[in-house]
């Protein structure tokens, strides 16, 4: 980016970018986006790779006829009538810029943000998200508390690229040290919840670093290139929010015939595979890391899915049963 720019020009830099990649019938240039934008090559190349991030479905890079490359968004048609697009909502959030002194407007527009923002899916609609959106449902259960300012600049930092400097703790009871990391995304557990973040020089590494144990955060004035992560396809490699690197698991439970039905309408992973049985019971098999949490959640089950596979997961539920029964000595 030019020096001098601030932030909503930026913001209103990039939706014009959008707009033109979507309006253009073959597609934008470096050319092109020069004597529009004005940009140098870095940036033009950091802003397209920010427009990829956020639009990986419709994102088209091609080479023509005349050896160049062109860039451009495919139709948004596909989605839904009232479909959001990442762009309506950055519009909205830029438009709180302007009256960040005005209480009367500035807190309905930041909660129709936060509401519009959650009920936006990369899957599709979810009618139980969509419902606690509308404030029709409540779903009271235990969660985490998390800083709101340290959220808002981690957030801003994974979708602008920008590499961070944070204050981190290693444990609950360690001390803290800086840290400069590149911000992917973020993971929610059961226990704990995690942002996904990179060293610069070995971005397709991510770590998990506990956001509560994330005391500070500043941005700084680097970028980075996310490599086309996708934080869902991450996501998809473990059963919560634990990830390790040789590929996960073969998992296999079987759930009892009573209760056969009612699991079958579940989603216990996006790998998952359901094989009913010939004595009514129901095999669920997927891949993925995450055997304490999964050991976790079948306990809610009540004895009636267990664990086949793999004996390390038939280890760490008979170990959590035990944990449970001593808490009652």
């Amino acid at each position: 980016m030019k020096h001098g720019r601030d932030n909503y020009s930026r913001l209103y830099e990039l939706l014009s970018l959008i707009d033109s990649m979507r309006r253009s019938m073959y597609g934008l240039t470096y050319d092109d986006i020069y004597d529009r934008f004005g940009w140098e090559r870095r940036t033009a190349e950091r802003m397209l790779a920010l427009v990829e991030k956020l639009y990986w479905r419709s994102f088209v890079k091609v080479r023509g006829g005349d050896r160049k490359v062109y860039f451009r968004l495919t139709s948004e048609d596909k989605f839904p009538p009232n479909y959001i697009s990442e762009n309506e909502i950055i519009a909205l959030k830029t438009a709180l810029g302007f009256v960040k002194n005005n209480e009367p407007l500035k807190l309905p527009l930041e909660s129709l943000a936060g509401k519009l923002e959650a009920s936006k899916s990369e899957v599709g609609s979810n009618i139980e998200d969509l419902t606690l959106v509308s404030g029709t449902a409540s779903a009271p259960r235990p969660y985490i508390k998390v800083n709101r300012k340290i959220m808002e600049v981690l957030q801003e930092a994974v979708l602008a690229c920008r590499v961070v400097k944070i204050t981190y703790k290693k444990s609950a009871a360690g001390t803290a040290a800086p840290v400069t990391v590149c911000p992917l995304g973020f993971l929610y557990g059961v226990q704990n919840n995690y942002l996904v973040a990179a060293h610069i020089d070995d971005i397709d590494h991510p770590r998990h670093y506990i956001l509560i144990q994330i005391s500070s955060v500043k941005m700084t004035n680097r970028y980075f290139n996310a490599r086309e992560f996708n934080i869902h396809k991450y996501a998809a490699k473990s059963f919560g929010a634990w990830i390790s690197y040789h590929g996960g698991y073969d998992v296999k439970w079987r759930v009892k015939p009573e209760a056969a039905e009612r699991a079958s309408q579940f989603v216990f992973h996006p790998t998952q595979k359901l094989t009913p049985q010939e004595d009514g019971s129901l095999l669920v098999e997927f891949t993925a890391d995450g055997l304490k949490e999964m050991a976790w959640h079948l306990m809610t089950w009540e004895g009636q899915i267990s664990p086949i596979a793999p004996k390390e997961l038939v280890a760490e539920y008979k170990n959590q049963l035990k944990l449970a029964t001593g808490a009652l000595k």
